[in-house]
């Protein structure tokens, strides 16, 4: 009997794994975009929340990536409330799902050919196909465990009552309560204990509300896994396991208040509708989670105003969204990076706006510049931790992009160290109509930047950028031509076209920096255009040369 109901539930916990690795591989970006874009309301949080833990049969997963949502930067910490209500409705789809077809089906007849042609498809199918072998497979065992679950409480019960067991009392549903998550935490399972609930209630070892009991438990322990999550992640991290504790552990107190007048309400409507035990546990399941979302909902503005006063984010907030547990998640690792990088950007071009309006403080800068350095080598460790996965092109463009968005700060970088080229940038007469430009230029796309408008900025920046390189090239030559005329000073002329290049380079480095760190990134066919429009890789060495920079720009003279 024991044996039997240990080995269904090691089968189910099989299942489950295969199931969400292979429906989390299929759907991955598609999950990814509902959590990411479907968010904007609490109300479509919570849709968007049910519907991603419905599809993956896992809230630990949906949770999990959740976390790393909001510690990416991808997700705000208000975004959050609502998808954590929607993990809660959404695993009350696992009670529905077993009620209705582990209970109701001829298990061999299902369970067997869904697991052979789920492992042919595994083994013998690659890519997608791979992942639907895992899927249909993870379903069978599923199918088997539930039915080795539901034959080993069907032994259970000859030799125990229901009366055996606690119920009735407040202490004894409390205690039923402490089984329940004391389960979801040994099985590591909110599903897997859900399933043996049914299946004992199915088999009539327990009675409907100590199962109810039970559940309730089971809906406190997933709390354990965001909480592990949330151990040395961002403060908005943490914030949003706080809001899940907090909403499981209230809305199983309200719940188990409640006990008996809902169990009353689930007998009327079973005797209504006339389902089974197991149909009326599933939807007790649905309604008091149902009952939580009815009282946090109307309070997610104050709760999370109030998340916010106690846990204030006070570290270092160039780094913040750089989670080391993010790198398993690779979409949330790329974002996170992303925002990192986009973070130091916002830094170094203001100060570059600072730098060449004369308005720099020095020693100000200097920390700040050293501060934004730093932070991009920690973006750039964080980045060498993390893996691309398999046949998700657009994160691995993007995982490119975050890379040439960082060489290009470094560029800038040197070029706002060159402190010197500002004033005579300001003062030549050569380099007025450039400077002016960048002026301009910088104080439009600023403020786009600042509002996450990263298109319409590199937009504005690309076509300022090419105008300084057009004025640059013009310039040059008309120096060069009054220094050999002896009409200018050759050392005054060199420090004017150096001065010149130091604006190219500013504002080619911004713009290359901008749009690579656009939410989509530059893709390599974008970048075949760029180079093919601005005359090829070789058409303009000089041009792209020194706007990069480096000791060798001196040859030229």
């Amino acid at each position: 009997m024991i044996p039997m109901v240990l080995g269904g539930i090691g089968l189910f916990l099989l299942g489950m794994i295969l199931l969400t690795d292979g429906l989390k591989a299929i759907a991955g970006p598609s999950i990814n975009r509902v959590l990411t874009r479907f968010t904007r309301r609490p109300i479509v949080g919570i849709f968007s929340g049910a519907l991603v833990t419905a599809l993956v049969q896992s809230s630990s997963v949906t949770t999990l990536m959740t976390v790393g949502f909001v510690s990416a930067g991808l997700l705000t910490f208000t975004q959050t409330l609502g998808v954590i209500m929607g993990v809660n409705l959404g695993t009350t789809s696992t009670g529905w799902i077993v009620s209705q077809i582990g209970f109701k089906v001829n298990v061999s007849a299902m369970a067997f050919p869904l697991i052979a042609l789920g492992t042919v498809a595994k083994i013998a199918g690659n890519g997608k196909v791979a992942h639907l072998g895992s899927t249909l497979a993870g379903f069978g065992l599923i199918l088997l465990g539930i039915s080795a679950m539901q034959d080993g409480m069907a032994g259970l019960s000859e030799h125990y009552e229901p009366s055996n067991f606690p119920g009735g009392s407040v202490l004894s549903n409390l205690l039923l309560v402490g089984i329940g998550v004391i389960m979801t935490v040994v099985m590591q399972s909110s599903s897997a204990a859900m399933a043996t609930t049914l299946a004992a209630l199915y088999s009539q070892a327990i009675a409907l509300d100590q199962a109810a009991a039970l559940v309730i438990g089971q809906n406190v322990g997933t709390t354990v896994t965001i909480i592990i999550a949330a151990l040395g992640a961002t403060v908005a991290a943490k914030q949003t396991a706080v809001v899940h504790v907090m909403f499981n552990f209230v809305t199983a107190i309200v719940a188990f208040l409640m006990l008996p007048y809902l169990i009353q309400f689930m007998e009327i409507l079973r005797d209504t509708f006339l389902w089974e035990e197991a149909t009326t546990l599933a939807a007790f399941h649905t309604i008091f989670n149902c009952l939580g979302v009815a009282i946090f909902f109307p309070l997610i503005g104050v709760i999370a105003s109030t998340i916010q006063k106690v846990m204030p984010d006070l570290g270092p907030q160039l780094v913040r969204h750089l989670n080391p547990r993010l790198v398993r998640i690779y979409s949330a690792a790329i974002e996170a990076a992303r925002q990192s990088t986009l973070d130091v950007a916002k830094v170094m071009i203001a100060l570059a706006y600072q730098e060449v309006t004369g308005k720099v403080k020095t020693r100000a800068a200097q920390e700040q510049l050293r501060a934004a350095s730093l932070a991009l080598a920690e973006t750039r460790r964080f980045l060498a931790d993390v893996h691309p996965e398999e046949g998700v092109k657009l994160d691995q463009q993007r995982h490119v992009s975050v890379f040439h968005a960082i060489d290009h700060l470094w560029q800038l970088e040197e070029a706002l160290n060159e402190a010197g080229q500002a004033g005579v940038a300001m003062q030549a007469e050569t380099c007025k109509q450039a400077y002016i430009e960048l002026v301009e230029v910088f104080e439009e796309v600023i403020p786009l930047v600042e509002s996450g408008d990263l298109d319409l900025a590199a937009k504005k920046m690309e076509n300022k950028s090419k105008q300084i390189a057009d004025i640059r090239r013009n310039q040059r030559r008309e120096v060069l031509d009054n220094t050999a005329k002896f009409q200018i000073n050759a050392d005054l002329a060199l420090l004017e076209l150096e001065a010149m290049r130091w604006l190219d380079r500013l504002g080619y480095h911004v713009w290359r920096t901008i749009n690579h760190l656009r939410p989509e990134g530059v893709s390599e066919s974008e970048e075949r255009e760029r180079l093919a429009r601005e005359g090829g890789e070789k058409g303009d060495e000089l041009s792209e040369f020194e706007r990069y920079g480096g000791e060798e720009r001196m040859k030229v003279f």
